[in-house]
């Protein structure tokens, strides 16, 4: 396990190599959050280098790189200083519309006319990843009100799309890339299994969501009898729970895009997810898979109900967020059943 932290100015400039304690997040979708303590007596403390706006690039030998901004807040104690840095997606936060509009196209479109913009306001060193254009076209709304992040946020939910921003470095430069995605098809090769390569379940673990087993899908359109509708129905959730409906206002227009969007809508709502908070070990290769968004098969064996009625449950799901402490060497892991 080696690890490496470098510091670099807003513009991507380096500014210093860094060794210390941390911790560091990520989530899905969102802003993850970390730290790292410093002695008042090493060297890199100084405002230059720890100026609220700087990037830390942490390289870890087998885990993503994990790319953020130093913010508040700072604290400061008896020879130590603590840092709190904040994932890049943050930018997203700091920025927002210059005026109050729509922006129509696929999902990725809109995203990267976003990206334009955060630029047009002041020049960042984040520009287009890897950009999925291939969803059907939509209507979104930004203004000064909200910071693209929320807006970001809200148009992946109703596409069911990822965003993140990832590290470029070039020597001792260093860029961002922003990509939108697909939700992601991949499966990890290892099963994460309590008592192998995750510790033995403390956290609570939650059945949660609100079941609908019907759903009633109403697309856009100028009139009431101009919009197109389908009606979703899982037979199964509807046997074992009771019928269930829910109508649901869809950004589609089309037939067929109104049909795939509550046919999405019922698949996320026919049944109770099981949320659940994990600890990874560092055993063979796991930590070299472990990805946001990535698919794992998961065996738990001290909660849940089996298929038989005994404890235990087995089941797949997504790692919407993760949290590594350098120290502990350990990753913490928010999975959501699929």
């Amino acid at each position: 396990m080696s690890s490496r932290i470098t510091v670099f100015d807003r513009s991507g400039s380096h500014l210093a190599e860094i060794t210390a304690s941390y911790i560091c997040a990520w989530v899905h979708n969102d802003v993850g959050r970390g730290e790292f303590d410093l002695a008042m007596t090493d060297p890199n403390v100084s405002s230059t280098i720890l100026n609220f706006g700087n990037f830390v690039l942490i390289e870890h030998d087998k885990l993503p790189p994990w790319i953020g901004v130093i913010d508040t807040p700072r604290t400061w104690r008896v020879g130590v200083v603590t840092v709190s840095i904040f994932s890049a997606e943050k930018l997203l936060l700091w920025r927002i519309g210059s005026s109050h509009r729509i922006l129509e196209g696929p999902a990725g479109e809109i995203f990267r006319q976003i990206l334009a913009e955060v630029n047009q306001a002041e020049t960042t060193i984040l520009s287009e990843g890897e950009i999925y254009t291939g969803s059907q076209t939509r209507q979104e709304t930004i203004s000064p009100l909200n910071a693209f992040l929320q807006d970001c946020q809200r148009i992946a939910l109703r596409a069911d799309h990822s965003f993140s921003i990832r590290p470029q470095r070039v020597e001792s430069r260093l860029s961002l890339q922003a990509d939108w995605k697909e939700r992601s098809l991949e499966v990890c090769p290892i099963t994460l299994e309590e008592f192998f390569n995750i510790e033995e379940l403390t956290d609570i673990l939650t059945e949660e969501g609100d079941i609908y087993n019907q759903i009633a899908g109403v697309g856009e359109g100028s009139s009431w009898t101009t919009r197109s509708q389908y009606w979703a129905t899982d037979e199964v959730s509807r046997d074992t729970y009771g019928l269930r409906q829910k109508g649901a206002q869809l950004q589609a227009a089309t037939p067929s895009g109104v049909e795939a969007d509550a046919k999405s809508l019922l698949a996320e709502s026919a049944r109770p997810r099981m949320v659940v908070g994990v600890t990874a070990l560092d055993k063979g290769d796991l930590f070299s898979y472990l990805r946001l968004d990535m698919i794992v098969n998961v065996k738990l064996k001290s909660v849940g109900f089996s298929g038989g009625g005994d404890f235990g449950y087995e089941f797949q799901a997504r790692i919407e967020g993760m949290s590594y402490d350098v120290d502990q060497n350990k990753v913490e892991l928010v999975i959501k059943e699929l």
